[in-house]
């Protein structure tokens, strides 16, 4: 019986890294030697008080801080070499160390989201679409879990980017229409109609205090409506 994987459940929240960190980063890699290996726990105690782990301050250096690091635009040469290597059998990581400037992420995230000959690059259809807004509001923004089991065939970054673009979308739609001179007509009828009813009410009030021929009998109303 095959079993269905379960979304993954919720990690630790991801705190975003500012540019005074990465600068204590850079400074920590310098005074510790400036050059492999390099000591990140020693880092980690000296340079964050430890609120940065070594493990976070060696992937934050490595895929994103490292002066070498070859940032912007994939050329199409770069996307045949991916390609060469990867019927060749090398590994990400093998890919990085031949590929200047491009990380083991980085050579990764590019295969996997716009390379793989797997993916299903056409247009998203209205029904994968509405298939799409379902599995984010069962399972959430877990679009690893969504990609791979929900759209075989859409990358990660294909969720992620259509949900977005859908969500803008319908945003837009509903400001527009909002803003439109019939939807401002139906706002102020509905305000008229909201006015009026709280006149009615006001009238019946006043009807009703009239009625009553001494105040004993307005405190007797007023308990039998309580």
């Amino acid at each position: 019986t095959s079993v269905t994987a379960s979304p993954p459940s919720s990690c630790q929240k991801y705190i975003r890294w500012s540019r005074e960190e990465d600068r204590r980063l850079v400074e920590g890699v310098s005074c510790t030697g400036g050059c492999p290996p390099f000591k990140w726990t020693k880092i980690s105690r000296d340079f964050f008080a430890n609120k940065r782990t070594p493990q976070q301050c060696k992937a934050r250096w490595c895929r994103t801080v490292r002066p070498n690091i070859k940032s912007g635009g994939w050329m199409r040469s770069e996307d045949t070499t991916i390609l060469q290597y990867k019927r060749d059998g090398l590994s990400f990581s093998e890919m990085a160390k031949k590929l200047k400037g491009r990380t083991t992420e980085a050579i990764r995230s590019r295969y996997n989201n716009y390379l793989d000959p797997a993916l299903n690059l056409t247009e998203w259809t209205k029904v994968e679409r509405q298939q799409l807004m379902a599995a984010v509001e069962k399972y959430g923004r877990k679009w690893s879990y969504i990609s791979k089991h929900i759209f075989q065939g859409r990358s990660v970054r294909a969720c992620q980017n259509t949900w977005n673009a859908t969500i803008r979308s319908k945003q837009r739609a509903m400001q527009q229409h909002i803003s439109s001179p019939a939807a401002m007509r139906v706002v102020e009828k509905m305000h008229q109609d909201v006015l009026n009813r709280l006149q009615d009410i006001a009238s019946k009030d006043n009807d009703a205090i009239g009625s009553c021929e001494t105040e004993a009998e307005l405190r007797g109303e007023e308990d039998v409506i309580e």
